[in-house]
């Protein structure tokens, strides 16, 4: 799908310059998960001969303990934004995102392109893609209050990190001004694990590492939120300059 918007974009930049110059902002965004409730759907499993202490494991002996690594209820993001219209339809935008949450944080940087329906009035729609790069970082919750001592020290210093290509797409809508927009957004987000990796220090306090996956479940860390984002630049919408200079000239005359 990024592929075909992309190609869609340059085709139309190259038959029809129609914002000059460009609208363009930069601004922040603020977005939620509201799926899943429980994020990420499932634990991550060991992968291969590797092996962990039994406290941090479910029954099954191989998929990390919802015990440990209860999963995040409630998160929230903060970005950093800049976009570029190629003309009146099309535009592209960066993003930096930093994401928070009980026991949880993330980052990840994100290219996008969006097509967007700019009407006579103020207000437009849009719908656009995008790929980028990324990790997320799980730690434990604690370990219940009559565990073991040293089965505590295991659990309190155990933490999973997974390094993730994100595939994004959007739907929503703008209002423009003048000097700024502001955007209301939903989203869909397949973060795609390259690497993750648990890190824990054993019962004679040496750090460990072990290699997880996301076994049977590719969807593991698929997310759908909601995001407000709001830009200070120039969004005045403009006519072809060479067009409209002939019609002028003519008027004139």
């Amino acid at each position: 799908m990024l592929s075909i918007l992309f190609a869609m974009a340059l085709t139309s930049t190259a038959q029809a310059q129609d914002l000059t110059p460009p609208m363009w902002g930069v601004g922040g965004a603020l977005g939620t998960m509201l799926i899943p409730g429980d994020f990420p759907l499932t634990n991550p499993r060991l992968k291969g001969e590797a092996t962990a202490p039994g406290v941090l494991l479910d029954e099954n002996g191989k998929t990390l303990s919802e015990d440990v690594f209860t999963g995040v209820g409630g998160d929230a993001y903060l970005g950093l934004r800049g976009m570029v219209y190629m003309n009146r339809t099309w535009r592209g935008s960066a993003d930096f995102q930093l994401g928070f949450g009980k026991d949880y944080t993330s980052r990840q940087f994100t290219l996008e392109v969006d097509k967007t329906l700019i009407g006579d009035g103020p207000i437009s729609a849009f719908f656009g893609a995008g790929i980028g790069m990324g990790g997320m970082t799980f730690k434990s919750a604690g370990a219940a209050e009559d565990a073991s001592e040293i089965n505590a020290e295991i659990v309190d210093s155990a933490m999973y990190k997974a390094r993730t290509f994100p595939v994004r797409a959007r739907i929503g809508a703008d209002y423009r001004l003048n000097k700024s927009m502001f955007e209301l957004s939903l989203f869909g987000q397949l973060p795609l694990p390259s690497q993750q990796t648990l890190y824990y220090d054993d019962a004679a306090g040496a750090a460990q590492e072990a290699d997880v996956g996301v076994g049977f479940n590719p969807l593991q860390y698929v997310q759908v939120g909601i995001e407000l984002s709001g830009y200070y630049g120039d969004f005045k919408t403009r006519e072809g300059g060479k067009n409209k200079g002939k019609r002028n000239k003519g008027g004139k005359k």
